[in-house]
């Protein structure tokens, strides 16, 4: 059934005033009563005295001394609300800011037209207004660490179209990377390594890694290894975080890399064996933490 028309019939038949046309139809827009439940709530005119008259006016005969003419053509109206609006799509815009986009609804033959959307989170309405009649997205506001499930229904003068599939947004950070190593492989470079970080599903993919030496950003990379510079005789300690649209994931356990040389070998001693050989004795060096493995030793004269 078109409320609107038959709205505009009831105030041309004198039934109703013509101001109550606009509070009438978004009652009935906004609480899926129907249209003759919302007159009689507002006294403007009974259930019965309404279906009556909508009788009266959906077939109506003309009428003179000689008896009653044929009856007129019906007309066919369709109350019905719009078709269910399919998942919308989450385009994540900013740590605080989604962008909700739906594909547009359709009605029945004859059926009220579409007079806007409603966008929820759950069953929780978030547009304080219903949208345009044209509108297919909505910027949603989201907040760090929170869940989300978007669905939208569709509007007009019939009610709210049934809620239709919910697309799941969450707003968090990835997980931090885990068995980060560190080795040195010159006396000038180090080579690190770590396994990918993680997401949970709904959260914007990660986008890359940033290298920390000491709390200090050294570099941001896309793939699970890094090639440090170093300087000889210097410690570091270095951490690794993954990095999506939200923001950061919190720190891997550190790792100390020391690219230091070994400490002195010790307890040298010289056995000669024969009139020509002497045996050569020591306790072997040792290293810092993660210092480059000792290669071999020089021995001097």
């Amino acid at each position: 059934m078109n409320i609107s028309l038959v709205l505009q019939m009831l105030v041309e038949q004198g039934l109703i005033p013509e101001e109550t046309v606009d509070d009438v139809a978004f009652e009935v827009s906004q609480t899926g009563l129907s249209l003759a439940r919302v007159l009689e709530k507002n006294g403007l005119m009974s259930c019965d005295e309404f279906h009556v008259t909508l009788a009266q006016m959906l077939g109506t005969e003309a009428v003179n001394l000689a008896g009653l003419s044929a009856a007129s053509n019906a007309i066919v109206m369709s109350n019905t609300v719009p078709t269910t609006v399919a998942a919308p799509t989450a385009t994540y815009a900013s740590p605080t800011s989604t962008t909700v986009s739906w594909t547009q609804a359709t009605v029945a033959a004859n059926a009220p037209a579409i007079t806007g959307y409603n966008v929820y989170n759950g069953t929780t309405l978030l547009n304080a207004t219903p949208m345009a009649a044209t509108a297919s997205s909505y910027a949603a506001t989201t907040a760090v660490g929170s869940s989300y499930a978007f669905n939208v229904k569709a509007v007009n003068l019939a009610g709210l179209s049934a809620a239709g599939t919910s697309t799941t947004v969450v707003n968090t950070v990835p997980t931090a990377p885990s068995t980060l190593t560190a080795v040195a492989t010159s006396a000038t470079t180090a080579n690190l390594t770590w396994t990918a970080a993680t997401v949970t599903a709904g959260a914007p993919a990660i986008t890359g890694y940033q290298v920390y030496n000491n709390g200090t950003l050294v570099a941001t990379v896309t793939g699970t290894t890094y090639a440090a510079s170093t300087v000889a005789g210097t410690s570091y300690s270095f951490t690794v975080k993954a990095v999506n649209a939200v923001g950061s994931s919190v720190a891997s356990t550190a790792v100390a890399l020391s690219d230091t040389v070994p400490t002195a070998p010790t307890a040298v001693s010289v056995t000669a064996s024969s009139a020509t050989v002497a045996s050569v004795k020591w306790t072997a060096a040792t290293l810092a933490g993660n210092a480059p493995a000792i290669t071999g030793y020089n021995v001097y004269n």
